[in-house]
């Protein structure tokens, strides 16, 4: 009882001294309110964001957007050829009709979900909402539930087949019939098929070690044949994690999940090829796959014939990479092209395409000091010449013309007298010759070619200057509609300001480093205020935000705090 006495006697002397030293007054009630309406979901209702993220149709060049704005959204439908752009459909009449047939409220300016697909007539719209299937016609607006999906199966391109995994062996099931086939039968725990490396996060959210995943399967296009692979984890480093308060047990609950560290095991992936009507398994040759994150074996992509398939292929350590392409029939399985380069090659960033069914290869790589493309005989694996070269970087690949024989691509650090981070889109050709700009504007723009390589969505904005969105041609970049333009007035109103780019030297007196500043709406410049440096900085990207969308985040809820805070890329991040 003493101690207890004591204890007490001691925290409450201890509170009494503190309390006594002078604190500048800081995280105060109405600082939190203030911050409060800059937080994610609050600063959405009081602006119209100007960006566009098409949604293409079939092949087309005519997509559909969402618009949220002012905490409401509706969905846009554009037609490039047509020079039109309205809504998608009769979002009052599609509102009455889903809320009779699902007997709910929903509203028209609110609608329960994000995407659709348009049938193949652009009649009728099938959707999720509420975890149900909806089908809804614009005849007489009517909609009724369908069948949903299982997201654990994976659908040939016919929807004859479903791939599924059960008891860590891969199946398929007949849709047809229902009938199933079993393709495997020695799978087994953390030696198992077409099952991705389960994250954490899956782990709690199923409440297991061993949650319901996607399988890892890609098809050919016509259906004739897979590719997945049997995961070996078994002596993979592991970290061992306690949920302390999960909802359906009072002691905490233990995972145990796949994260090597350096020098450790990493799980490895032999791919292997099924014919779904015979059950033919080819095993492909060669050394397993690292697998380095949570998840699969990553993309394997089919060619046209069927009978081939590619996929990117590192080296551990990073000390090689390249693209390697399959023989689905025999499991032959050769480079393309390799790259091997000191300290390391930086496949994380190296964008790439194969082209000409393999006879040829567009590599990003950083050889010469600058992200630069080259182009690459996919028979010799030799360098055929550099595409791009010069003191900027190349951010990606966005489109290929094969039959023009010319890259699209984003690249930034190019265009003198402007923030070297900002982003371009330019044309170039395979050889190398003829690079152009397409878009002029001194700006961040984040661009999207339709399918059918004829117009681009153009994003532009700067951190100090809201987004807009237009419809250009590819062939020259000229305007075919204006989209969006943002309306920040209601942040305004609050006494928002733009966060304040600076460029200043670092240690070496020599290299410029850039940089953003957010004050709290309440600055008074006669006052010193502690600084939050926002930081999470790497060798395999920047951060510092450079579009209009990245003004906002966490940092101006933050400031309001009474702090001022500062995001800044130090030497070594790439682009």
């Amino acid at each position: 009882m003493l101690n207890r006495v004591s204890g007490f006697l001691l925290r409450l002397t201890i509170l009494i001294l503190l309390a006594a030293i002078p604190c500048h007054a800081q995280g105060t009630v109405e600082d939190y309110r203030r911050a409060t309406n800059f937080l994610g979901a609050n600063a959405a209702r009081l602006q119209r964001p100007g960006d566009v993220a098409p949604r293409w149709i079939s092949g087309t060049s005519r997509f559909w957007y969402r618009l949220a704005a002012f905490g409401t959204k509706q969905f846009i439908l554009v037609d490039p050829e047509q020079k039109t752009k309205g809504p998608a459909f009769d979002h009052e009449k599609l509102a009455a009709a889903l809320n009779r047939a699902a007997r709910r409220a929903y509203e028209a300016n609110n609608l329960p979900f994000d995407a659709f697909d348009f049938s193949a007539d652009g009649k009728s719209i099938t959707f999720d909402a509420d975890q149900i299937r909806w089908s809804c016609n614009f005849q007489e607006y009517g909609c009724r539930r369908e069948t949903t999906p299982d997201i654990y199966e994976v659908r040939s391109p016919s929807g004859r087949w479903a791939a599924f995994v059960r008891s860590y062996n891969l199946y398929l099931r007949d849709t047809s019939t229902g009938q199933e086939i079993q393709l495997t039968r020695d799978g087994e725990k953390n030696w198992d098929y077409a099952t991705p490396v389960p994250s954490l996060a899956a782990m709690v959210r199923q409440g297991t070690e061993v949650p319901r995943e996607t399988p890892g399967v890609q098809w050919a296009p016509d259906s004739s044949k897979l590719v997945t692979y049997r995961l070996d984890s078994r002596n993979a480093g592991r970290f061992n994690s306690l949920q302390f308060v999960p909802p359906d047990q009072m002691r905490p609950k233990p995972y145990s999940y796949v994260y090597p560290l350096p020098g450790e095991a990493l799980p490895t992936a032999q791919l292997i090829v099924f014919d779904p009507l015979t059950g033919k398994r080819v095993d492909v040759q060669g050394q397993p796959l690292n697998v380095y994150y949570s998840g699969g074996a990553g993309r394997m992509t089919w060619y046209k014939d069927n009978k081939r398939f590619f996929y990117l292929w590192v080296e551990r350590g990073y000390k090689a990479g390249g693209i390697h392409e399959v023989d689905a029939e025999t499991g032959q399985n050769h480079a393309l092209m390799t790259e091997r380069a000191e300290p390391h090659v930086d496949t994380y960033n190296a964008d790439f395409e194969v082209v000409g069914e393999g006879a040829e290869v567009l590599w990003a790589s950083d050889r010469d000091g600058w992200l630069h493309i080259y182009l690459y005989n996919g028979k010799t694996g030799q360098v055929v010449n550099q595409v791009t070269k010069g003191n900027w970087a190349v951010n990606n690949i966005i489109h290929v013309d094969e039959k023009a024989r010319q890259i699209y691509f984003s690249a930034n650090g190019r265009e003198a007298g402007e923030d070297p981070y900002l982003a371009h889109l330019y044309r170039i050709r395979f050889d190398g010759s003829g690079l152009e700009l397409l878009t002029p504007e001194s700006a961040n723009h984040n661009a999207f070619v339709s399918p059918d390589g004829k117009y681009f969505v153009d994003n532009i904005s700067r951190i100090d200057l809201p987004t807009k969105s237009l419809l250009r041609r590819l062939s020259d970049g000229g305007t075919v509609l204006p989209l969006e333009e943002a309306d920040v007035s209601g942040l305004v109103k609050l006494g928002w300001k733009f966060p304040e780019p600076f460029k200043g030297k670092t240690a070496d007196g020599a290299t410029d480093i850039y940089g953003l500043i957010w004050r709290p709406t309440n600055f008074d410049a006669t006052k010193k205020y502690p600084v939050i440096e926002y930081t999470y900085t790497g060798p395999h990207s920047h951060f510092v935000p450079k579009a209009f969308g990245g003004a906002l985040g966490t940092q101006q809820s933050m400031a309001e705090l009474g702090f001022i805070v500062v995001m800044m890329d130090g030497r070594g991040t790439t682009g």
